[in-house]
């Protein structure tokens, strides 16, 4: 016997065995989670800061947070830093005063690998 099924229908159960399967994989004692950052950039959703004015983008290095909280400017826009939220990408600019001490204005902008744009 063959079953076929459209794609559709099979993401239908796909979803409905994850759902409902998640009672009995939590009966052993198993937790499921997800991580919000790597969600986001699987469904392309992470966001960054450009300069308005040119290709460069504002990234961050923890081994440098004595200057602008560790934010710096960088050529390479997979370097970039990444936000789940456009808002939390306004915030940064906005809590470290990003446009003073980088001496820029930024737009923030959907970030997705590899694109130009």
């Amino acid at each position: 016997m063959t079953v076929k099924l459209t794609p559709t229908e099979s993401e239908t159960i796909f979803h409905n065995a994850l759902c409902n399967g998640l009672g009995y994989v939590e009966g052993y004692g198993i937790e499921l989670d997800f991580n919000k950052q790597d969600y986001a950039r699987a469904v392309g959703e992470e966001w960054i800061i450009k300069k308005s004015n040119n290709d460069e983008y504002v990234s961050y290095d923890d081994s440098n947070t004595s200057r602008i909280g560790g934010y710096s400017i960088t050529h390479n826009r997979d370097s970039a830093e990444k936000f789940l939220t456009k808002k939390d990408a306004q915030q940064t600019i906005d809590k470290n005063n990003l446009e003073l001490h980088l001496m820029s204005e930024f737009n923030v902008e959907k970030y997705a690998k590899g694109s130009t744009t």
